[in-house]
């Protein structure tokens, strides 16, 4: 958990149970699949700042780039969908599909200014859905999302603010001067979209009495024989990452080894959610409820979408940022 306005860290859970001095952090040390946690990172934001709006039309059908054949969770096809409707329902092809339109380096781009630098490995469209090669870790994900959260200014993530001598001299100070990652429209037409998405789509678990954006991601279990016959709903990573005006958090729920004994039977949008709203609901039982804070004028998109916008009905049980669909 991280504010957004300056970068510093405000809390970190490296893992459950006792603690081992300088072990491993599941916070800052994991690297894991963030799945469609990763669209508005890759996709949807560079989008946006290419001349996209929330009310873009975008493809939803069948799609195959090259023997890549995404497929939405609901082996639907709906022909078109807007990109509002993309974000609240956590649909996978229009998400492939616009990557390809933009175009990759466009999507690596936009995510290296997040702060997350991908590979060469990378350099293909199943990172519109999370695919990557080495993976995340909840510190970089906070880190990417604060930015939205910020207006689009990214302040480096930190744990030390200052250290100076008994004297009072100052020997290091975190620099409070952050980078404008993107134009305020594009966070200010994000942040409505993920707020909306948390009002009645994928993130709805995480919904409180203030106002919240975010998104959930999940990881589907290996396609191989180790893992045959299990439950379709089994994954092997759940994410959810969303702020309000006040803070940024990531959760990831996991195993450290997934095998067919360890695995997880939850997604992003239902535990992960869930505990989104519990921790930040009591890091801020404190505080006043406060609105978003808007771009100055002329810096929004005339179309930016409100949380009451109009979005598909809800779908209960289903965490729609699955379903990745095959890759050959």
């Amino acid at each position: 958990m991280l504010d957004q306005h300056d970068g510093g860290v405000r809390a970190v859970a490296g893992g459950r149970g006792g603690s081992v001095f300088r072990g491993f952090s599941h916070a800052t040390q994991l690297r894991r699949q963030p799945g469609s946690s990763f669209k508005p990172i890759v996709v949807y934001g560079p989008a946006l700042e290419a001349g996209y709006t929330p009310a873009s039309a975008l493809y939803d059908g069948e799609l195959n780039i090259d023997g890549y054949e995404p497929r939405d969770w609901d082996h639907q096809a709906r022909g078109q969908v807007t990109m509002q409707e993309a974000i609240v329902s956590s649909w996978n092809v229009p998400a492939v599909w616009l990557l390809h339109e933009i175009g990759i380096d466009r999507g690596l781009e936009f995510a290296g200014r997040l702060g997350i630098v991908l590979p060469k490995q990378d350099r293909q469209l199943g990172i519109a859905l999370g695919g990557l090669s080495e993976g995340v870790s909840p510190l970089q994900m906070a880190q990417a999302f604060s930015a939205f959260a910020a207006g689009g200014v990214l302040h480096e993530a930190h744990t030390i603010a200052k250290i100076e001598t008994g004297d009072g001299h100052v020997l290091i100070e975190a620099s409070r001067q952050g980078t404008q990652a993107m134009q305020p429209g594009t966070a200010y037409a994000m942040t409505s979209m993920l707020q909306d998405a948390v009002a009645r789509g994928t993130g709805r678990n995480a919904a409180m009495n203030r106002p919240v954006a975010g998104k959930s991601g999940t990881t589907q279990l290996p396609d191989t024989k180790e893992f045959a016959g299990l439950d379709t709903n089994a994954a092997k990573d759940a994410w959810f990452v969303g702020y309000t005006p006040e803070l940024t958090a990531a959760i990831w729920v996991g195993y450290d080894r997934t095998d067919r004994d360890h695995y997880l039977t939850t997604s992003g949008g239902a535990v992960p959610a869930m505990l989104f709203k519990e921790i930040m609901s009591r890091a801020l039982a404190q505080k006043p409820v406060v609105p978003f804070d808007p771009p100055a004028v002329g810096e929004a998109p005339a179309d930016a979408p409100t949380a009451a916008a109009a979005a598909p009905a809800d779908r209960p049980g289903n965490d729609h940022g699955r379903g990745k669909g095959k890759r050959k």
